[in-house]
């Protein structure tokens, strides 16, 4: 069913739909920035090399590391589109569990709020503190979205997170509209 396309609200914002693109602005939050056409990292957490060794009581190693927590989202409405497909890949720790997380969620604080992607850190038992995989349980993750007719449009929040201020060296996540048809 068509509807009038009216503005998306995000975060309390109104957002007009773009008909070429059909979707809004996008809007970044914590430490993600643009790394392209359609494309974002959420964030990346890298070491102060003139930070002596051992100035994070935090750390589960002796080595330095930027002692804070990493953590960004991109958030876009869509409007006038049945499809959505991301791709999302990184690179993630491989001495904690749980860690360096990446969520795809559709229409968040909603009734029809749904997850549509979790990955995040496993200990594989491999390498040093700082030893990072690139998406270890598959590589570079293809994520498609099926969208339903919502007269207000539909939102899309991909965010991700160190979760901790521990050796956070190198790890990140990015994503990339591939298409919205």
């Amino acid at each position: 069913m068509p509807h009038l396309l009216t503005p998306i609200t995000i975060n309390g914002t109104k957002y007009c739909v773009d008909t070429g693109t059909k979707r809004t602005d996008v809007v970044l939050e914590g430490d993600a920035a643009a790394d392209g056409t359609d494309q974002w990292e959420l964030f990346r957490a890298t070491a102060v090399p003139d930070v002596p060794p051992g100035t994070n009581p935090e750390a589960e190693s002796p080595d330095a590391v930027t002692p804070r927590t990493y953590e960004g989202k991109v958030t876009f409405g869509v409007h006038g589109a049945t499809e959505v497909e991301l791709e999302i890949w990184g690179e993630i720790e491989v001495k904690n569990d749980g860690y360096d997380w990446c969520r795809v969620t559709l229409n968040p604080g909603t009734v029809d709020e749904s997850v549509e992607f979790y990955e995040e850190s496993e200990d594989d038992g491999s390498g040093d503190w700082f030893a990072t995989v690139a998406n270890p349980t598959s590589g570079v993750h293809t994520v498609t979205i099926t969208l339903a007719s919502r007269p207000c449009g539909n939102v899309i929040e991909i965010e991700g997170s160190t979760g901790d201020e521990k050796a956070n060296n190198t790890t990140w996540w990015k994503v990339k509209i591939v298409s919205i048809t």
